[in-house]
This record gives structure tokens, sequence and C-alpha cells, in this order.
């Protein structure tokens, strides 16, 4: 079996009606600009574009839960490793899950060893940026998708790479920054895992499986010896990816 262990989260919901929210909603870190301090509002900022929330964000949550809930059972417990995979884009998941997982590491729950944009979208990887940087992670390696996948009919259809609430974070937040700025993300994934220790390492995949794959299809190189298969299978112990109806969903 390729990798130590999988979790498939195939789940599926139809959206509930949406309703504009009567006041923001803050999230768990404060925003630094020059001296002045002040409170990103961010889901209340997002959902607003949508007018309401998104079902999808809470299927996220779950798969984010479903490698941290074992912990409580444990009487050893050891920090965990993860590398969260999203697409950061028409859909505003990552703006729970982020600050929730830079949460668990201050605490000292995780160790977020990169962040990856999976998207097309030019502006994906800077918001992993904004929030990286004003939850106090500025060193966290981040890698984006600097290819047109995916460019599927499904997508093209759903507009998937589109998004108008990156363009208004990246503007208000960090003006200029683009995925041109970044690493590739096979790169970022590959020098992730090159160095962690044998079974070790948790991949949260909640987006398009653009990057997972081409990592899986990677040959050796400077960075580690072994192709990105044989990498995945030493150094990963969980795989929690968010599905929906497949093959046949939208996810």
């Amino acid at each position: 079996m390729l990798l130590g262990q999988i979790r498939l989260g195939a789940m599926y919901s139809t959206p509930a009606p949406r309703s504009r929210l009567a006041k923001p909603i803050p999230v768990p870190f404060k925003l630094k600009s020059g001296s002045r301090h002040f409170e990103l509002r961010a889901a209340s900022f997002l959902l607003d574009w949508f007018s309401g929330g998104s079902m999808r964000a809470w299927i996220c949550l779950f798969a984010v839960m479903m490698f941290v809930a074992p912990w409580n059972a444990r009487q050893a417990w050891a920090q965990q490793r993860i590398i969260y995979d999203d697409d950061c884009s028409n859909d505003v998941d990552c703006v729970a899950t982020l600050p929730i997982l830079y949460q668990f590491a201050d605490r000292g729950e995780i160790r977020i060893l990169a962040m990856v944009a999976d998207s097309a979208n030019p502006l994906s990887a800077p918001v992993l940026r904004i929030f990286a940087n004003y939850a106090g992670h500025p060193e966290t390696p981040i890698g984006a998708n600097l290819t047109e996948e995916p460019a599927n009919a499904l997508c093209v259809k759903n507009r998937c790479n589109q998004s108008k609430w990156t363009e208004e974070l990246v503007q208000r937040f960090d003006s200029g920054d683009t995925r041109t700025h970044y690493p590739d993300c096979v790169a970022v994934y590959r020098k992730a895992l090159a160095d962690q220790p044998k079974h070790s390492v948790s991949i949260v995949e909640t987006g398009f499986a653009t990057c997972l794959v081409r990592l899986l299809a990677s040959p050796p190189d400077t960075t580690s010896r072994l192709s990105g298969a044989a990498l995945v299978k030493r150094a990963v112990k969980l795989l929690s990816v968010m599905g929906g109806r497949y093959p046949t969903g939208i996810e």
C-alpha cells in the first residue's frame, strides 16, 4: 500500500439557503500594519461576497479534524507534522482552516512543514502568505501551482480558478503579490518530505489534487534521490482528502 494510512472524506451536502451575516466573525489572531493593530474579519469579509456561508467550509474543517481527533486518546502525545494543501480560490474554506491550523501550531500540537496552493488562481499562494504573516508564521514554506491546471470542462464551467475575494484580500493586505513570486508546489512538497522521519507526515488535501498528483509523478532530483511516489511512501503516515461525489461531483 502506497501510504501508511489513507482516509478519504467522501462527503457531499447540498448547500443550505444562504443569508447575510448580521455581524462580523472574528478570527483568533491579530493583524499588524505598521503600528496599527486590527482584527482580520476575514470570515465576514469573504462570506459577504457569497451572501452567506458555504457548506464546503464545514466539510473542509471535518477533513482537518480527521487527523486531530485521535490525539485525545493518546497518553503519549506527539507533535504532528503536516502539509496543508488547499485551492484558496473560488471557495472560502481556507479562511476557516488556516487560523485553526496556526492556533494548533502555536499550542505546539502540530508542526506545519509547508502550505501548498493547488489552484491556478494567481492569488491563491499570496492568500496563504497573508495568513501566515499575520498569524506570526512568516517562515512557513508556501508553494504555488504554476500550471494552468485544473482546466477541464467541469472546471471551466464552474470557474474553479476564478475568485473575486482573493483579489480583494490581496489588494487590501499585500497588493502586487502573485503566484510567480513562489516556488512550484512540487518543489515545496519534495523539500518538505525529503528530510522527515519515516511515516511521520500527515498531508491534508482539501482543494484540487493538481499538486499532489504531480508530486506522485515527480522523478528524483537534487532534493531527493527518491521519486515522488517513493517519498510519499517513505515519509507519509496519513493522507486526509476532502472529496465530494467522486468521480461525478464538482470537487
